[in-house]
């Protein structure tokens, strides 16, 4: 049996909340029925500790704190992956959520040939907090990964190089 029911969760001072990783709407996206998966496997757990910016993915307005990924196979052997990334919005321009800086969720998927991003309705806007603590728990909602990533000055985020 394939193992699908692994879980991506956050926790702030102030929120938490967790989803699995592979669901349906995510499979529909990446052009896969779940009979049809024939494995998924971590890809990277790639939770630096410190936001960062990075040209054409997360600007010092909007820095990355970090992504998980995993890689999907079906019958037809496309590599396919589901990517969960979360940002710091310092909301400079105070356009939208009140106006209030706040923690991002968003999902990219690749379907072996196009990529999207997709805004969670439930978590893209997380309440703002000193940090978010991130984490990838197994099937039996054991963490097996987990960072924290602390929020910093605007002036203090770091360029990926």
């Amino acid at each position: 049996m394939v193992e699908i029911s692994w879980e991506v969760a956050f926790e702030t001072d102030s929120a938490k909340g967790s989803w699995r990783i592979v669901k349906p709407a995510n499979l529909k996206l990446i052009k896969l029925d779940i009979k049809d998966v024939k494995s998924v496997k971590p890809a990277y757990f790639a939770i630096p500790g410190d936001l960062y910016e990075e040209q054409n993915v997360a600007s010092r307005f909007h820095p990355c704190g970090g992504s998980i990924g995993v890689f999907l196979a079906g019958n037809d052997n496309v590599q396919r992956s589901v990517e969960e990334i979360f940002y710091y919005d310092y909301n400079v321009n105070q356009n939208h959520y009140g106006g209030k800086p706040h923690w991002n969720h968003e999902t990219r998927l690749n379907d072996g040939q196009k990529i999207r991003r997709i805004k969670n309705v439930t978590y893209h806007h997380i309440p703002d907090s000193p940090w978010i603590r991130i984490m990838v728990k197994d099937s039996e909602g054991k963490i097996i990964k987990e960072e924290t990533v602390k929020r910093v000055p605007l002036g203090e985020v770091r360029r990926k190089q």
